[in-house]
Order: structure tokens, then C-alpha cells, then sequence
């Protein structure tokens, strides 16, 4: 309820028709963990998997179709590390990418712990290997059309 008021009252604040603030919030109680999306009206909602910002749209393309329940954290991440790449490689115009250090912000939530933390440095070299490859692959079926992208 509190953050549904937030939510109202800053974008009440703000009133700019190009832009709407919302609220990602996730709750986390043993293996009954739950995603809250508050949109920008306030409404909130409980979702499985639910991408914001600027790269939402293809951050969709390489996730959405994960099923609930049936991928853990570890192989959800691998597609969002992809997701992440390829934003950063074929559209920087959403400003979405890597940190300073060329790998993006992860953190697991551990259900048996309070606090997220970050993949072991070998889980991360796993992912960034895992994306390079798939970027690859693309890049590949892409040349393949004479398509360029970058």
C-alpha cells in the first residue's frame, strides 16, 4: 500500500508525459518468494517474471518465454546475461549494459539467506562465456542474411 502511494504521488509530481515512474519490488520469505510491479498509476501486482526500463522490450525477447517454476535462477540468468549483451552490442541507444568492469550487475536471492549476493567469479565467467557464444551464434545467422546490425 505504501509504495502503490509512492508510486501515485511521484508521478504526480512529476507529470511528464514521456515518462512514468513504477516500482519493481521483490519480497522474499524462505521458498515463498513473490515479484511486485507497481505500474505507474499505483495499481500493483504480483508477477513470475516482469523486465522495466528502457530495455524491457528486448529483455522480453531473450526471457519472457522462460516458464515459472521450471528454470532456476542460474539458467535464468544466462538468458539475461545474453539479454543485457545484446543491448549492449546492437542497442546502445537504451543505455542499458555493462558495469565499469564489463559485466553487468547480477545478484541471486539464496532462499535459505536474507540478503542477495553477488555469483561466484567462476558462475560470472560461465555467463559471460555463455553470452559470447550466443552472441556469436547470432552475429553468425545474421551474416548469413548480409544483415548489420552494428
Amino acid at each position: 500500500p505504501n509504495a502503490s502511494k509512492l508510486v501515485k504521488h511521484f508521478n504526480n509530481i512529476i507529470k511528464n508525459p514521456g515518462f512514468a515512474f513504477g516500482m519493481l519490488i521483490a519480497t522474499h520469505d524462505w521458498r515463498n518468494s513473490q515479484l511486485h510491479l507497481v505500474n505507474e498509476i499505483g495499481d500493483p501486482y504480483i508477477r513470475n517474471y516482469q523486465a522495466i526500463g528502457s530495455g524491457q522490450d528486448c529483455a522480453n525477447m531473450f526471457c519472457s518465454s522462460i516458464r515459472h517454476g521450471e528454470t532456476n535462477m542460474y539458467e535464468f540468468t544466462k538468458r539475461a546475461y545474453i539479454a543485457i549483451e545484446y543491448m549492449n552490442q546492437c542497442r546502445p541507444d537504451l543505455f542499458v549494459g555493462l558495469e565499469p568492469n564489463g559485466t553487468p550487475m547480477i545478484r541471486f536471492l539464496d532462499y535459505k539467506k536474507e540478503w542477495d549476493e553477488e555469483p561466484q567469479p567462476d558462475q560470472m565467467k560461465e555467463f559471460k562465456e555463455y553470452a559470447v557464444d550466443k552472441m556469436t551464434d547470432f552475429d553468425k545467422s545474421l551474416k548469413s542474411f548480409n544483415v548489420r546490425y552494428s
